[in-house]
């Protein structure tokens, strides 16, 4: 077993959940739909994070590359789907709530949740230049694109906004992800 995939393990158990608490959620949420109040905002997000979190689980295979592996960048290399999974919890509120509200529940995490993920967004740069450099292409552009939706999303609170950058970010992730990650590498 290479030092890869001892540690691709790890990875994939914590994408997994993230992916487990995004597919419960969705399954609980039909099952309760006379008692839920959906919000449209809310359901993009979880369908946005299920192809975000399909998609760090993809990139990571990237790294089988790299033949110096140690603690410190093992630990770096956590950081973005750790946040991914706080992602997913943060998005569906506890659905054992008798009424649910998923338009309050998402504006009362809304600064934690697009905080969570322009930490992501730059945690991805700080790990560009830890490889060496920030390249100026096309993928720099729609993470620099996401980072500025969602510091704008955490201080904004128009039900507008959140349902067009919640149907922006979908639409874009969804373009970023067939332009960039197509194929494993």
């Amino acid at each position: 077993m290479t030092s890869f995939e001892y540690l691709s393990v790890l990875i994939s158990v914590i994408v997994g959940l993230g992916l487990s608490h995004l597919l419960t959620s969705a399954a609980r949420l039909i099952q309760r739909r006379h008692r839920v109040r959906l919000h449209v905002p809310t359901l993009l997000w979880m369908a946005t994070l299920f192809v975000v979190q399909i998609q760090i689980w993809w990139a990571f295979y990237n790294a089988r590359r790299d033949a110096q592996w140690n603690f410190f960048f093992f630990l770096v290399s956590l950081v973005i789907p750790v946040l991914g999974y706080l992602l997913c919890y943060l998005i569906v509120p506890d659905l054992e709530a008798e009424d649910l509200d998923l338009k309050a529940s998402y504006h009362a995490n809304r600064p934690w949740f697009f905080g969570l993920v322009a930490v992501a967004f730059l945690v991805s740069f700080g790990q560009d230049l830890l490889g060496g450099t920030i390249p100026l292409d096309r993928n720099t552009v729609f993470r620099l694109v996401f980072l500025v939706l969602a510091l704008v999303a955490m201080r904004v609170r128009s039900e507008w906004y959140h349902v067009v950058n919640a149907v922006l970010s979908l639409t874009l992730f969804c373009f970023y992800v067939f332009e960039e990650f197509l194929r494993l590498a």
